[in-house]
């Protein structure tokens, strides 16, 4: 693996190049690593990827054996991000492919400086309020994805309660 391909291919999937990420992963191009992470947040491919719920290169990733539970600075997987950015069909993959929808966000961790990384004050009162994937999906009104969530995993009934 080559921490400078995974380096330049995380860089064009950050700016919204999906082909060199894509073209990595179909061709199973042994210089890239599935898990790499990086900028302020240290965020991994997936990611990214689920910020913009992009299912078709998610299941790309989850087959070239990606961490699904890898967490970026803040203490968020990409399930989170997926859930929050109301990607049903993304959440429904990484939860029938093994990530734990489960994962609280650590209290320490939302202390990060808004604006530091790209996080804006309200991101970080999210991750606050609402410091597990279900909790985010119903907070921000996403039914679709509560809705895959409370019917392809077991989810913390507590979490269930508070919604």
């Amino acid at each position: 693996m080559s921490a400078e391909f995974s380096q330049s291919v995380w860089q064009q999937t950050k700016l919204g190049n999906w082909d060199s990420l894509k073209g990595a992963l179909e061709s199973k191009n042994t210089d890239l690593d599935v898990n790499f992470a990086y900028g302020p947040m240290h965020e991994s491919l997936l990611h990214l990827v689920a910020a913009k719920g992009n299912d078709e290169i998610a299941g790309l990733l989850v087959d070239g054996g990606c961490n699904l539970n890898s967490v970026n600075r803040q203490g968020v997987t990409a399930l989170y991000v997926a859930a929050a950015a109301n990607a049903p069909a993304l959440v429904e993959l990484l939860m029938k492919s093994g990530a734990n929808p489960n994962t609280i966000i650590p209290t320490a961790l939302n202390t990060v400086t808004p604006g530091g990384g790209g996080v804006s004050k309200d991101w970080i009162e999210t991750c606050r309020v609402a410091p597990v994937p279900l909790l985010v999906a119903a907070l921000r009104g996403h039914a679709d994805v509560v809705e895959a969530m409370v019917a392809n995993a077991e989810v913390d009934t507590l979490s269930l309660i508070h919604i």
